[in-house]
């Protein structure tokens, strides 16, 4: 059996998983599986780069990140099935490199389990928001653009104004991060978490 930090990091997944679970499910039933209630598509739209994923995929003599939109490539979405199980399989994506120096956005299209309107989602992120994702989650109504959300040490601000509904079930949503800005404090989020299971492990022992 894993102790210590290794043990922490699992117990922190297993409690994360349901409240994203809870997030994306909209089957009306508290117990669904997420797979089971949608399927989605994810297309991250970021920043550009001079590395290697623009310049290994791409060979057009023209090329250059700061003036060209790269056609979607690879991104780490598809391993997210790694960390949460139950949603393997079920969302994949692709990044898109846009000319802009920071911030990035995701494009997230999914089929929910029921009928929902846009107001219905929009109140769930809110909720989230304020409540279990507080402080990793934050939602937006103002008409801002990516330059806003530089420096937000937000995971992701949900655009309210962006979430669309087709048909009742075909569903559009965008959220806007700055990534290393976001993911740095994650980081350091869950370094405070870990150094103080870790002290309860020293004291238990």
């Amino acid at each position: 059996a894993m102790t210590g930090a290794p043990a922490f990091a699992q117990e922190w997944l297993d409690a994360l998983e349901p409240q994203v679970l809870k997030l994306a499910d909209f089957s009306g039933d508290d117990t669904a599986n997420f797979g089971k209630a949608m399927v989605a598509w994810e297309e991250a739209i970021t920043e550009f780069t001079g590395g290697k994923i623009t310049f290994e995929n791409y060979w057009s003599s023209s090329l250059l990140g700061a003036l060209d939109t790269l056609p979607g490539v690879g991104d780490g979405v598809a391993d997210i099935g790694l960390v949460i199980p139950s949603m393997q399989g079920v969302l994949d994506g692709v990044a898109m490199r846009a000319p802009v120096h920071n911030v990035s956005a995701v494009d997230l299209t999914f089929t929910a389990g029921r009928d929902v309107t846009p107001e219905e989602i929009n109140q769930a992120m809110r909720d989230a928001a304020a409540g279990p994702m507080a402080g990793v989650l934050d939602v937006t109504d103002e008409k801002l653009v990516s330059v806003d959300f530089n420096h937000d040490p937000h995971s992701a601000v949900f655009h309210t104004d962006q979430t669309r509904v087709m048909n009742g079930r075909f569903v559009r949503v965008l959220s806007w991060y700055d990534n290393e800005w976001g993911f740095s404090h994650r980081m350091a989020d869950l370094a405070a978490l870990m150094g103080a299971q870790m002290g309860r492990v020293a004291k238990a022992a």
